[in-house]
């Protein structure tokens, strides 16, 4: 059961904020609001850079101007993640992650199939260990990054035909049916909905809504993929334990087992290396990559697997319209 609250100004703003669009709600980004939450949030930093600066054997004028640019680098740091929303983006896309997990299991079961096909032969090649298996430290952070950053970008370049392809509200009843059911709307605000909308999202958003908006698609998109990486690394790290033992590790990686976890279960012998995290781990992300790129030439992938993203767009705008007209 859905428990409903009055949908009042305050509380769709909330909604907004929570739902990762806060640059929604009117003067979200104003100068006015941001700089002296940015000042606040200095505050701490720079009095911990005073101290050290007190403490330490450094000359008066040398303390002063590392003071003065760690207080100028705060504020202009703080002031971009107040006025752009990272915050809030942050805390949608963990909302969306563990949704993600608990209601994309079908979905996991139709693409994971043909990613562990593809992907299975790496894992049993030698000369993945001998590269990857191999790897330490930032090396192999950095390979990683590599392949996840290739994600993002191309993730974020294929994300604003999607918003093109969100209609608009044709009526009080199509936008309705759009707005989410934990609010109860009222009558007078539903009159007041503006419906430009129906013109196409990007002829009346903002930049910063429009940014906004490709964000939160952007990011519900990337935690679909990552969800699809970690199931490969936990499938290819049990996968691993089973079939790829202690001997075999050192003869493809050539080096000396990491033994990080081992035990003989009815007369065999497991054991869980660092080798086998780091090729499980790479694997994972290089099908995170191979994932993103295979639903952006799918149409018919893509469809099924960013419905969610797209749903929760056109659910926005609908409340934006709505909360547009109560401004």
């Amino acid at each position: 059961m859905v428990t409903t609250r009055r949908a009042d100004r305050s509380s769709i703003e909330r909604w907004l904020k929570s739902h990762g669009v806060p640059n929604f709600v009117e003067g979200y980004a104003n100068p006015a609001r941001v700089v002296p939450l940015a000042a606040v949030a200095a505050v701490p930093v720079v009095v911990m850079v005073l101290v050290v600066v007190l403490l330490s054997d450094l000359n008066f004028g040398f303390g002063l101007l590392a003071v003065l640019a760690t207080a100028l680098a705060t504020l202009a740091v703080a002031a971009a993640v107040l006025s752009t929303g990272l915050i809030p983006l942050a805390s949608f896309g963990l909302r969306w992650f563990g949704q993600t997990m608990v209601r994309g299991g079908s979905t996991m079961l139709a693409v994971l199939p043909l990613l562990l096909v593809a992907v299975a032969f790496l894992f049993l090649g030698a000369e993945t260990w001998q590269s990857v298996g191999r790897l330490h430290g930032l090396p192999l952070v950095l390979t990683a990054l590599l392949f996840a950053s290739l994600g993002v970008v191309f993730v974020v370049r294929q994300v604003r035909p999607d918003l093109d392809d969100i209609d608009g509200f044709t009526d009080q009843d199509d936008l309705r049916a759009a707005l989410p059911k934990e609010l109860d709307w009222d009558e007078h605000l539903m009159a007041d909905a503006r419906m430009d909308v129906a013109a196409g999202p990007d002829n009346v958003l903002r930049r910063g809504e429009r940014l906004n908006l490709h964000a939160v698609t952007a990011i519900a998109q990337i935690v679909v993929a990552v969800v699809v990486g970690l199931a490969v690394f936990a499938f290819f790290l049990v996968f691993g334990i089973l079939v790829v033992d202690l001997p075999t590790v050192q003869s493809w990686s050539t080096e000396h087992p990491e033994i990080w976890w081992q035990a003989s279960i009815v007369g065999h012998h497991y054991a869980l290396t660092s080798q086998h995290i780091r090729v499980s781990a790479f694997l994972g992300v290089f099908s995170a990559l191979y994932f993103v790129v295979s639903a952006s030439t799918d149409k018919a992938l893509r469809a099924s697997l960013t419905e969610g993203a797209q749903k929760h767009a056109r659910t926005c705008l609908a409340v934006r319209a709505v909360y547009r007209g109560a401004l």
